[in-house]
């Protein structure tokens, strides 16, 4: 099953759900500082979907890994802001982020899982990054950069996230 979003339906969705807590790095603070005026400081800060957006797509700070953890930071931040709205409010978010997604998933299906983050409110996000730490090396490549990994490793890693075996 997959769910695809477009940076516009991205930012709507993040402000139909009234932002995100995020906490930013100095560096980060910086960037969007000089980007788009004085909106936020080191530390904890509440984004709207465009300075979310703005903050996810970082990448001239530091690594693409470091990127692909502010994406999954705003990931976080949504869930979590999803998880404080009342049964009401989680089914008037999906029904006005519904328009906004690809997907092969039912609308019905999509609800259902959407009740599930209020039955699920207390219980642990867990995430794994792929490729592992000390798996992989970086190479350069027509003059881009690549990431060479041990697939095995890789796999073996996902498989014991996914079923701690």
């Amino acid at each position: 099953d997959f769910i695809m979003i477009d940076f516009n339906g991205f930012t709507q969705a993040i402000d139909t759900v009234g932002g995100v807590d995020i906490n930013l790095t100095r560096a980060e603070s910086d960037h969007l500082n000089r980007r788009y005026g004085p909106v936020t400081i080191a530390g904890s800060n509440h984004l709207d979907g465009r300075l979310a957006l703005a903050y996810a797509r970082i990448r001239k700070i530091d690594s693409d890994f470091s990127r692909t953890g502010r994406q999954r930071a705003v990931i976080q931040a949504l869930l979590s802001s999803a998880r404080q709205k009342s049964p009401g409010e989680l089914d008037a978010v999906i029904r006005a982020v519904l328009p906004l997604i690809r997907t092969n998933v039912s609308a019905q299906k999509l609800l259902s899982l959407g009740i599930d983050l209020i039955n699920t409110r207390d219980y642990p996000v867990s995430q794994r990054m792929l490729p592992i730490k000390g798996s992989y090396e970086l190479m350069y490549y027509r003059g881009s950069e690549v990431v060479r990994f041990d697939f095995a490793a890789n796999i073996a890693s996902l498989h014991q996230f996914l079923y701690q075996d």
